[in-house]
């Protein structure tokens, strides 16, 4: 951290030098942007600012034969905008008192882009620099990432999530060693800010939050992000519980681990355990009366219930149903003759909760243990489970 801490200080020490020593400068808040395409075509180069919630073109310039162009301009303190090349391209960039240098394909979304010549624009870049080394870093293991838990590798879905979470945490620590090293003054450091994520970065944020109402004399681009930051605290707090919980589902819902119980009322009322139905393998079916694919699914669960239940085969459904009357009559007419509960919450249910049911149908099989052996088997796919499992029988 040390480390890191010190490169920004000579950063910032560097950068200070570098304004105070170009000749350029002009009145308080006066910007030059001297530009250069790579590409050029007729047409006007715009330089948008947002006030409020309305657009504003604060200045265009034709593109001259030599492929250059001119946009100038005041801001009193430093603020984005996008510079918008013949409606093909349109980039960021920050507005600060000097002379910005600009560089552009300006043909296509996406093509080249640079932005340099400011404190400010230098300080931008460096941060855009960090965040986009994260993504580059962090691409590959999301998709190895995916594919392990396709495969239900679970050991080495577990290690690359680690290095991921690794990843982050050390690109989180350099932007927080910078923003304590410029400070919110820079909206380049309010920038950085913007990139941390709340759910790992939650305490950091609390104290700069702090720090900053404590201050005298804020810029407007602190005084917007503290507005933000305290109007949407709350939220962030509920969501960082809801992905706890969500997290030890998911730990608890893998392929080998023991299902959790679940006690319900059946149609009359009385009280039906998973657990009674331990020795037999058992799918859990997450259904409704109200779901069409569940009940286009329900055909294949009669199927399989009557060809594979004298072999030890059970079926546990549990509706997110709300009505009764339709729930009872879904059961009837698709001679639904295995275990039914619910308690008619629909989505609000306690299991919608408690193993995290995002859509139905959804299912999982379980073994005589009660362990977790396979997930969402569906018509063919669950026929041929079944018969892979009482082949022998």
């Amino acid at each position: 951290m040390k480390r890191v801490l010190n490169i920004y200080v000579f950063l910032l020490a560097f950068m200070t030098l570098f304004a105070g020593c170009n000749d350029a400068t002009t009145k308080t808040g006066e910007f030059r942007i001297n530009g250069k395409l790579r590409f050029l075509r007729d047409g006007y180069v715009k330089l948008i600012v947002r006030e409020g919630e309305t657009l504003m073109t604060l200045d265009s310039s034709m593109v001259g034969q030599d492929s250059t162009f001119v946009l100038t301009g005041q801001a009193e303190d430093p603020r984005f905008a996008q510079i918008d090349f013949y409606g093909k391209q349109q980039e960021f960039v920050v507005l600060s008192e000097g002379v910005i240098n600009v560089e552009a394909d300006g043909n296509r979304p996406g093509g080249y882009f640079s932005a340099t010549g400011t404190e400010e624009l230098e300080l931008q870049n460096h941060v855009k620099a960090i965040h986009q080394s994260l993504l580059n870093e962090v691409q590959t293991d999301k998709q190895l990432y995916t594919i392990a838990l396709a495969q239900a590798d679970y050991e080495r879905a577990d290690s690359l999530k680690m290095h991921m979470e690794r990843s982050v945490s050390q690109h989180h620590e350099e932007l927080m060693s910078f923003i304590d090293s410029i400070g919110t003054g820079y909206l380049s450091g309010v920038f950085a800010l913007n990139l941390l994520d709340y759910r790992t970065c939650f305490e950091y944020l609390v104290e700069t939050a702090q720090k900053i109402s404590e201050k005298q004399d804020l810029k407007p681009y602190e005084i917007e992000w503290l507005s933000n930051f305290n109007n949407n605290k709350a939220q962030m707090m509920a969501a960082i519980d809801a992905d706890k919980r969500k997290a030890e589902i998911e730990k608890n819902l893998r392929i080998g681990a023991e299902f959790p119980e679940i006690d319900l009322l059946d149609p009359d009322g009385k009280n039906q355990k998973l657990s009674s139905l331990r020795g037999k393998y058992v799918l859990v079916d997450f259904w409704a009366a109200w779901c069409r694919p569940c009940r286009m699914e329900n055909p294949n669960l009669v199927e399989a219930y009557k060809k594979y239940s004298p072999r030890g085969f059970e079926i546990y459904g549990v509706s997110l149903d709300s009505k009764k009357e339709a729930w009872i009559d879904a059961i009837a007419k698709d001679q639904l003759t295995w275990t039914q509960v619910s308690d008619l919450k629909q989505w609000n249910s306690i299991v919608v909760r408690d193993f995290n049911i995002n859509s139905i149908p959804a299912n999982f099989l379980l073994d005589p243990q009660g362990r977790i052996i396979a997930t969402n088997l569906r018509g063919p796919g669950l026929e041929a489970k079944l018969e892979e499992i009482f082949a022998s029988t």
